[in-house]
């Protein structure tokens, strides 16, 4: 949020002078900064953002007190599901381990015996463990040699990208689940279990 930067960097010296909006990883700000008094002029977009955080009520205690308890309902949601999908035998990876899937997998509390392993590309994380849960990376050829029949994307801001390099598991019985509710628009033709993303092969 805005508002609560605006006031640390004041208390430095500095001031907001621009902010964008950055689509990459769900959406993020782009905070222009410089020393209070300099030359550049504020942007109208500083203005805009505070002023979009007041009518949002950001700035209200029981505003992030039903986000936390949005994302606590996600987590039981995205656990109840996994917990069926195990029951009817089904087995699961992931794709992607990147900082977001770690962070996802602790907060959600999934283990090895949960997802049995994540398939990475990058060579520099196969053959280690998420950090916290300790399941395997390994390399995508896993999911030839290790068959699955859930494949949940964690690296979900790149979901259209990995589904036109595994989208042919799907001829094999795969399905692909995100683990965050997205909106419909972000991927096409999806459909749903309970609010999570069953993404067909593109």
């Amino acid at each position: 949020a805005v508002h609560p930067l605006q006031y640390v960097v004041e208390k430095f010296g500095l001031v907001i002078f621009k902010i964008d909006y950055v689509a990459s990883h769900g959406g993020s700000l782009r905070v222009f900064m410089q020393k209070a008094g300099a030359s550049r002029p504020v942007d109208a977009s500083v203005a805009l953002y505070l002023e979009r955080e007041k009518e949002g009520g950001y700035g209200r205690p029981e505003v992030y007190q039903r986000f936390a308890q949005r994302v606590l309902a996600i987590r039981e949601d995205f656990r109840a599901m996994i917990a069926r999908e195990k029951a009817a035998g089904k087995k699961i990876a992931g794709y992607g381990a990147p900082a977001k899937a770690s962070t996802i997998l602790n907060f959600y509390g999934l283990k090895p015996l949960d997802i049995s392993y994540v398939v990475d590309d990058n060579p520099l994380k196969q053959g280690y463990l998420v950090p916290g849960v300790k399941i395997p990376i390994k390399p995508s050829k896993a999911l030839d040699e290790e068959p699955v029949d859930v494949i949940v994307i964690f690296a979900w801001n790149f979901a259209k990208e990995i589904l036109k390099k595994i989208g042919h598991y799907r001829s094999r019985g795969a399905r692909f689940v995100l683990p965050v509710p997205v909106p419909h628009s972000a991927l096409e033709n999806s459909s749903r279990i309970g609010v999570f993303e069953i993404v067909p092969a593109i």
